[in-house]
């Protein structure tokens, strides 16, 4: 597993700088692979199995439930008041509060995933093995131009970049590489075009 030691952007009551590493994930394995790499079953017999399994952990979650894969996790509901401002209120006394929330409309959120004890104990038997960079959210990383033409001298030793990879290359959060990536790829003008899974190759 490669990693990057990133820079922590969160409020901190303090005058440091705060760091937290962060798996380099250059490949998304979707359903189609997971299968394929599978034994015992068919694939048509393991994507049906997947696709039931999705509709009955969706019914369950729907109706309020958690619901436990034994080796995989718990999925779990989130939900949340639709008016944002509804998060927090003047001081007011437990009765008042009942009345405020009284009509107040609550909605789905997303759905909670917490991986299962032995999953996660077998996980940190594990040691990433190489360390691919640093990413910092105050470095200097120089013009636009001196990105480009930074990403394209990349691409022409690796075939592709990443969005991970090119925010360790160019010290960016990844959300803001993501971006830039997503526009550099729908301008011809800039000389790239999207590859296969999402990543950006050298339009050739």
């Amino acid at each position: 597993m490669d990693y990057v030691i990133q820079e922590n952007t969160g409020m901190f009551n303090d005058e440091k700088r705060h760091f937290f590493p962060r798996a380099a994930s250059t490949h998304q394995i979707g359903t189609k692979e997971l299968i394929q790499n599978a034994t015992g079953l068919r694939q048509s017999e393991m994507e049906g199995v997947v696709a039931e399994l999705r509709n009955q952990i969706i019914k369950y979650v729907k109706e309020g439930h958690t619901v436990k894969i034994d080796g995989l996790g718990v999925f779990s509901p989130a939900l949340k008041f639709e008016d944002k401002s509804m998060n927090s209120t003047e001081m007011m006394s437990d009765e008042e509060v009942k009345e405020f929330y009284k009509n107040k409309s609550v909605v789905f959120d997303t759905v909670n995933f917490s991986i299962d004890a032995e999953w996660k104990r077998e996980m940190r038997r594990y040691k990433p093995v190489s360390k691919q960079g640093f990413i910092f959210t105050n470095g200097d990383r120089g013009s636009l131009e001196d990105r480009i033409a930074k990403t394209k001298a990349y691409l022409e030793r690796k075939g592709y970049i990443t969005i991970d990879q090119y925010a360790t290359l160019h010290g960016m959060p990844k959300s803001s590489a993501q971006k830039e990536m997503q526009t550099l790829k729908e301008k011809a003008k800039y000389g790239f075009r999207k590859g296969a899974g999402g990543h950006m190759v050298l339009a050739q």
